[in-house]
């Protein structure tokens, strides 16, 4: 946490303030459908255990109804991103290695991602203008306000979720991932939960979850309303002390 705090401090180049503890009872909101559901048994079971952790040293933990945060992603995640992205690697790959866009979408070794890429090859598939600048004017702002209203009517000091639906896939088992019986697209999958925060540009972080020998990391997140960077660093070195308090036994990352 220490050297998150020091890298903000670099990035917005003020170094006056320093990591403390929110020192009034924490209000967290868990944020649905991002913490229930569209998991996997491993990411399930260790994100109700660390909300348990919270809820018994005395975090208050309400519900958030985030549906209307995630519609708005869907309308302009990807497009959004494929919008802005497609012109600048056509140009990088051009650049700096001397080919076109095609030739490096089918160079790329993640089959999600080199699917995504191609997806752009054709004239087709890429975002017309129109929708991009109806995303830039019309999705986003709404999106923004929609995290506004959720903080302004829940009183939280911060949303909760798991930060990813899944743990790490195999290497080489990584182009879709098994969710509760349906195979979905890995890329996608993975971003889901933290993509509309980073879309509406409000602070957040990820805390790793105590967990018992031999399983997988998994990540608590923390969003914070827009602007409280510094608010939302006392909200999670509070809840990391929390969960530190959890002996736990050595980790071996395998299956």
């Amino acid at each position: 946490m220490n050297d998150l705090v020091l890298a903000d401090q670099v990035i917005a180049n003020d170094h006056r303030a320093g990591m403390s503890m929110q020192s009034t009872p924490l209000r967290l909101g868990l944020l649905t459908p991002f913490a229930d559901g569209g998991l996997t048994p491993a990411v399930r079971t260790a994100f109700d255990t660390a909300v348990s952790l919270l809820q018994g040293a005395g975090v208050q933990i309400v519900k958030v109804d985030g549906s209307e945060l995630r519609r708005l992603d869907a309308e302009a995640g990807l497009s959004l991103v494929m919008a802005e992205a497609y012109p600048l690697w056509r140009d990088y790959v051009a650049r700096a290695h001397g080919t076109d866009f095609a030739a490096f979408a089918d160079s790329l070794g993640s089959p999600d991602v080199r699917a995504v890429f191609r997806s752009l090859v054709p004239e087709s598939g890429r975002v017309p203008d129109e929708v991009y600048q109806r995303i830039r004017t019309v999705t986003l702002p709404r999106l923004r306000a929609a995290y506004d209203e959720l903080f302004k009517d829940s009183g939280v000091d911060a949303f909760t979720f798991p930060t990813v639906v899944t743990t790490a896939p195999l290497i080489g088992e990584d182009e879709t991932v098994l969710i509760e019986h349906a195979r979905l697209p890995l890329f996608p999958t993975v971003i889901r939960n933290v993509a509309p925060g980073s879309l509406a540009g409000v602070p957040g972080i990820t805390l790793p979850i105590p967990l018992a020998s031999g399983e997988l990391p998994v990540g608590l997140a923390l969003d914070g309303p827009a602007g409280a960077d510094l608010a939302l660093f006392a909200v999670a070195a509070s809840v990391e002390r929390i969960l530190r308090k959890v002996p736990l036994e050595p980790h071996y990352y395998e299956r």
